[in-house]
């Protein structure tokens, strides 16, 4: 009976739902909110000084070039020049107090909004005021239910939790910078949709244990603990968007380079990925004509020929054919497994390539990405992509990158890119080993 008293105590939630009143949880007088806020840093032009700029190929680089430095140094300042997350922690407030409280209030979409806070003694709601974290008050009563849960605990959230290519360029180094800032005996709390908890299930058991996920309007009571928090202060803002300050990429590196799931197996064949984005497997802009695919593969096949190299050509579309001979979808294991084998990648802009984050940086990686320009500006949905690319996102981690623009002729539905830069792409890298890396 006693271990199961201090196992209950030491778990991290209790075998009840316990449902509350709205005052019970954020103080007695809705106006006497006491919110914690903190002062943007400035966004600092020194990150650019740790990246070496990615090469860009087209027939007319020169007159493209000012402009694609100019983009992706505007970008790369917005979501990495304001350096780290901040980090608050919220202790128990002590007798007559209660909390700390943590719950998220949106399901998706890119303003996922939240709440962390605690009672005060006195009455008073304190809470976290930044970037997606607002006051409890309001949404709490919209609340399904409290959980109890014991100990040290962090919580996070971010945007578009249900999207794949998000939750792996964003996500991930967030989860890796909050579990750096932590005690290894920590808990966290973390939204329960999307692919995260997969992921981590997936590729790091230990840790997915963890973890306490939360439903949408849940909350999150912690007894006898502590409740840390990772946020920036404000979006990201550039003339083609809002987006989260990022900031935290040399902890999700850290985590990619431990990463051993179990079921995987290093392959001693190295391969090339192409990946070719052919409807029907991708729907969703920026599709290859299918013909052009094929000769964009026959090309990569060509070069490494060509220049000796034995990697193997995989044409990846997030299938595989399975044990029944039928098509089927890749696991996360299985493109985990294909990418790590990966010594380049290359492929147009979108989620398919955002799995380059699982390439092995213990080794050489380079990385093609077919991107939109200025000579696409005669279809929006095309042109709204225009320099959109992972590496903003994966700044700082170690890739050889390239960028290919798509040739003029290029719409939303059919993009093509000129397959002889193509191959000259790969002569110069597969003749000098790589060229430009984003630096760490």
């Amino acid at each position: 009976l006693l271990a199961v008293l201090l196992l209950t105590a030491l778990s991290y939630k209790s075998s009840s739902l316990l449902l509350l009143s709205a005052g019970t949880i954020t103080g007695r007088k809705s106006d006497n909110l006491k919110p914690i806020r903190y002062k943007e840093r400035r966004e600092s032009a020194g990150v650019m000084k740790r990246w070496l700029y990615s090469t860009l190929h087209d027939a007319d680089v020169t007159a493209h070039q000012v402009e694609y430095h100019q983009q992706m140094s505007r970008w790369v300042l917005a979501m990495h020049g304001s350096g780290e997350p901040y980090v608050h922690t919220l202790k128990p407030p002590g007798r007559g107090g209660s909390g700390p409280y943590y719950a998220i209030w949106t399901k998706g979409g890119a303003d996922v909004l939240a709440s962390a806070w605690r009672v005060l003694r006195n009455g008073d709601t304190e809470y976290i005021d930044a970037h997606s974290y607002v006051s409890p008050i309001g949404s709490v009563r919209e609340m399904t239910h409290v959980i109890d849960v014991y100990g040290d605990h962090a919580g996070f959230h971010g945007w578009f939790p249900d999207a794949y290519g998000h939750t792996i360029d964003f996500h991930l180094a967030q989860v890796a910078f909050l579990k750096a800032k932590v005690s290894s005996s920590t808990r966290f709390l973390l939204l329960d949709m999307g692919p995260l908890k997969k992921i981590l299930e997936t590729l790091n058991p230990k840790f997915y244990k963890r973890v306490t996920w939360l439903k949408p309007m849940q909350v999150a009571r912690v007894n006898d603990g502590t409740l840390t928090a990772n946020f920036h202060v404000s979006w990201a803002g550039t003339a083609e968007g809002y987006f989260p300050r990022y900031g935290a990429n040399r902890y999700l590196l850290a985590w990619l380079r431990s990463l051993n799931p179990p079921g995987w197996e290093p392959s001693k064949q190295r391969t090339v990925i192409y990946y070719s984005r052919v409807f029907p497997e991708a729907k969703l802009g920026r599709l290859l004509d299918a013909d052009h695919s094929d000769d964009v593969a026959k090309t990569i096949q060509k070069c490494l020929e060509k220049n000796g190299r034995d990697e193997k050509l995989v044409i990846f579309d997030g299938t595989i054919t399975g044990e029944d001979g039928e098509r089927r979808s890749m696991t996360l294991l299985e493109q985990f497994s294909l990418f790590r084998s990966a010594s380049m990648a290359l492929g147009p802009h979108g989620t398919g390539l955002a799995n380059i984050v699982w390439m092995d940086f213990n080794r050489d990686t380079s990385v093609i990405e077919f991107v939109s320009g200025p000579f696409n500006n005669k279809d929006p949905n095309l042109d709204k992509y225009r320099w959109r690319t992972q590496s903003f996102g994966y700044w700082g981690l170690p890739f050889n990158y390239h960028h290919l623009l798509f040739t003029p002729k290029s719409t939303d539905d059919h993009v093509f890119i000129d397959l002889n830069i193509l191959e000259e792409t790969l002569d110069s890298i597969w003749s000098t080993g790589g060229a430009t890396t984003m630096g760490e």
